[in-house]
């Protein structure tokens, strides 16, 4: 392929990126099947770029990308939301996880005869939502803020729990162990190392930020930052996907942040004026979260293998795509049971916020790059559930908006519609 040729796809990916992101705004109708479509044309379909040349790339774009979107989730996030509605984001997360590990696993296991730990591990591998895809979403819908931040802790918590959890069948199936008590505690201490990681890092920065002020590139120096944390919390083996939502999450609420503090010796109070989160690093960071999304859906698209394709994988992918929203129904019904009110309006979207996406996808190709016999074919069971749950998905929005659109123009006088 030509230079030319390149950067001519590489516009036409960003120009269709950008239409769906309008599209979006003006129809509430996800962009994300139109991106997964480009890739399709562009791959098994045109056969522009061969898979066995982009299935390398998936681990490293697949984290560029999640770790973008993630700290423009925690930026996102009003700290005094998220403490209220922790403890039923953790609840919710457990459940959905648990419960759609187990269903995955079982519903596998009758129909292929797999063993039980091949089945555990696919159920791991589409245990969880996509914070690639639920953050983005849920910030652009219209919805209740206690509802977003549910769903928005809930991804970052579900990828971070999908992600050890696959990594401990991993290692166990490689080296098998009967330290369970080790693994579980192991699981729990990477996700709160790594909110402690990112809460102090978030803290730091925050004053570095208030000392250095508008330097010219002190956006970079915040990408490398953000770069450095999440290297540095994997090394300790912690989570670093939650260490930069809640470092993003403390950049954001600085200025809540720092009231709560012991004033300097010799101050009065705080200037909590220099902890504001300057505009031009959100805007900047949308932008550059935008490019990384639209490339990543993309070159998801490209991955597809239609030679997998045949009734029955769809059958069997049929099956774990309905036993995932089962068991996400029960899930979102057991905290109703538990304590949380719900409206049935807000119900429906909780159960609905189901994609699949960048992890899975990632989490798929583990078990094969680990060299555990059996296990190339999640890949594409990844795959066929990533692309029917954001269909899914791209209907619920849909429904969502129009049904608040019916709303709106019932209270307004006259029955006009809204703006």
């Amino acid at each position: 392929m030509t230079v030319p040729a390149v950067f001519a796809i590489s516009a036409t990916i960003l120009l269709v990126g950008f239409a769906g992101k309008i599209l979006f705004e003006r129809t509430r109708i996800p962009d994300i099947p139109l991106l997964l479509a480009v890739g399709v044309v562009l791959g098994p379909w045109l056969h522009i770029l061969d898979r066995s040349v982009l299935l390398p790339l998936a681990p490293y774009l697949g984290m560029l990308t999640l770790l973008m979107i993630m700290l423009e989730g925690g930026m996102d996030l009003e700290i005094q939301q998220v403490l209220h509605q922790m403890k039923w984001a953790v609840i919710l997360t457990f459940l959905t996880v648990t419960l759609a590990t187990l269903a995955v696993a079982a519903a596998y296991l009758l129909m292929t005869g797999a063993p039980l730990l091949h089945s555990l591990l696919l159920g791991g591998i589409l245990a969880c939502t996509s914070g690639a895809i639920v953050i983005p979403l849920v910030n652009a819908m219209r919805m209740a803020r206690i509802t977003r931040t549910i769903l928005t802790l809930e991804s970052a918590l579900g990828d971070a729990m999908a992600v050890v959890a696959v990594l401990v069948l991993v290692r166990y199936m490689r080296h098998p162990s009967t330290e369970y008590a080790r693994q579980v505690l192991g699981t729990a201490g990477a996700i709160l190392g790594g909110v402690v990681f990112g809460a102090v890092a978030g803290l730091l920065w925050m004053e570095i930020l208030s000392r250095i002020g508008k330097m010219p590139l002190f956006y970079m120096l915040t990408l490398a930052a953000m770069f450095l944390l999440f290297a540095a919390s994997e090394s300790f083996h912690f989570s670093g996907i939650i260490a930069v939502l809640i470092f993003g999450m403390t950049l954001s609420n600085g200025q809540a942040i720092i009231k709560r503090l012991p004033a300097p010796r010799g101050e009065p109070v705080w200037k909590t004026s220099r902890y504001a989160l300057d505009d031009t690093i959100r805007w900047f960071h949308e932008e550059v979260t935008f490019i990384a999304r639209v490339f990543f859906f993309v070159y998801l698209g490209m991955l597809l293998d239609p030679t997998q394709v045949s009734r029955l994988f769809l059958g069997i992918s049929g099956v774990l795509i309905a036993v995932i929203y089962l068991s996400r129904f029960v899930a979102v019904r057991a905290v109703g049971f538990l304590g949380r009110r719900q409206v049935p309006f807000e119900r429906k979207i909780l159960v609905s916020m189901g994609p699949r996406g960048l992890a899975s996808a990632v989490l798929a190709m583990v078990p094969e790059n680990a060299g555990i016999p059996g296990t190339g074919v999640f890949i594409q069971y990844a795959f066929a559930v990533i692309l029917v749950t954001n269909l899914f998905v791209t209907l619920a929005v849909i429904r969502s908006e129009r049904r608040i659109d019916g709303m709106l123009a019932e209270n307004l006088p006259g029955g006009t519609s809204a703006p």
